[in-house]
């Protein structure tokens, strides 16, 4: 026989299983899976088999990987999923043939060690690693992450949180994507004790999607920089890294989404901007919400249409911005009332320069609850939608330049 998909897939009750012939075996898709009883597997021959898709997936009292033939396998996701007994990747697996390594072990969450080299042998022929180590919480290390023909790195470690340090080697392949999904979508998002990320080739990027990447990682003290020239996702990037301080210049070339970039980043003083925005950018809600101690307007925004995003709610609330330059903000021409309140709650804001209004901007809220507000420059807001707000409780605003309100 050469095809054993599924031979005992969901025996729930099996205990034990006795040696079989698996010589001529090519394929052993969810052969064990789902045998939440069994403790261990035979010590089958494997030397042919390329595929392990889901091989022992929820063998849950299962405690060590089997020392089998892996060489010529190809397709390991899901291979070594829910094991939740399991503590240790042991050395010397030889996995050497490794393309697809999708939620290979997902949810392996008692999981606590590997190898420093368990990435080495297959480092040049994987090229999805999705989900691979999801939820993996009890994992301490992880060697450098070196797929330079990988495609696909989506949640790759999200909420590895007993991971400290991340080191990104060649990754420039993850870019091919059919939607948006895909790319670095929450790759590390939530590995919460992560204090140090180190990246190799950081102008090396070319993926599309960037969206939390490097979220909610509060004791990083500095946001890391790559190449974000080709992003044009880069929702919730940084978000909820309060305990970093500063953040990089960023390129915009391709972008049209910053919403939540970095959200709830309440030490950040100063972010290095943004350059190059070519595309029109149309989503930027919440991108600076709760950064309390943010004292300058991030430069490279609201310089002309395509800087200015459609969709700005709640932007800069609660940050410690004073002043703000001359601005444009003709691109804000969504007429939702959902949009808007760009400077809302904005407590220590004192000044802005002239401001360009375009047809239909959403001027809702604009200023609203800016208490300490007291100077406002020039500007043409007759072709303004919506104006509803816009100066609520600016209890010292002493001069406003705007005219055709």
């Amino acid at each position: 026989a050469t095809d054993f998909r599924e031979m005992f897939h969901y025996c729930r009750k099996l205990k034990e299983i006795p040696f079989f012939d698996t010589s001529s075996a090519t394929d052993l898709t969810n052969v064990f899976s789902y045998c939440r009883n069994l403790r261990n597997i035979p010590d089958i021959d494997t030397s042919n088999v390329t595929n392990f898709y889901s091989f022992m997936n929820d063998c849950r009292l299962v405690k060590d990987i089997p020392m089998l033939d892996y060489s010529n396998g190809t397709d390991f996701s899901s291979a070594f999923a829910n094991l939740y007994s399991l503590k240790t990747i042991p050395s010397g697996l030889g996995i050497t043939s490794l393309t697809n390594g999708i939620s290979m072990f997902y949810r392996c969450e008692n999981l606590v060690a590997m190898p420093n080299d368990f990435f080495d042998k297959f480092s040049n022929t994987i090229t999805d690693a999705r989900t691979m180590f999801y939820d993996c919480r009890s994992l301490r290390n992880m060697p450098r992450i070196h797929f330079p023909n990988c495609a696909f790195m989506r949640e790759f470690a999200i909420r590895c949180d007993s991971l400290e340090e991340l080191h990104l080697g060649d990754l420039s392949k993850v870019r091919y994507e059919y939607n948006l999904s895909y790319g670095f979508y929450n790759a590390f998002n939530s590995c919460t004790k992560v204090k140090k990320v180190t990246i190799d080739y950081p102008e090396s990027f070319t993926a599309r999607n960037y969206s939390y990447m490097f979220a909610n990682m509060p004791l990083l003290e500095e946001n890391p920089y790559l190449n974000t020239s080709s992003g044009v996702n880069l929702g919730g990037l940084y978000s909820g890294n309060i305990n970093a301080k500063k953040s990089p210049v960023l390129d915009l070339t391709s972008c049209t989404n910053i919403s939540n970039i970095n959200t709830h980043n309440k030490t950040l003083r100063k972010v290095g901007g943004f350059k190059n925005i070519n595309t029109k950018l149309a989503y930027s809600q919440d991108a600076f919400n709760n950064c309390y101690v943010l004292e300058e307007f991030p430069s490279g925004l609201f310089q002309d249409y395509n800087s200015a995003p459609s969709y700005v709610r709640n932007m800069f609330m609660h940050s410690s911005i004073e002043e703000i330059p001359d601005i444009n903000i003709s691109g804000v021409n969504n007429s939702s009332t959902n949009n808007s309140y760009l400077f809302y709650a904005m407590y220590h804001f004192e000044n802005v320069g002239n401001i360009t209004f375009g047809s239909g901007t959403n001027c809702r809220g604009l200023f609203q609850s800016a208490t300490r507000l007291k100077r406002i420059g020039y500007g043409d807001a007759s072709l303004v939608s919506d104006m509803t707000n816009a100066f609520h409780s600016c209890n010292s605003l002493e001069w406003c330049d705007l005219s055709g309100i």
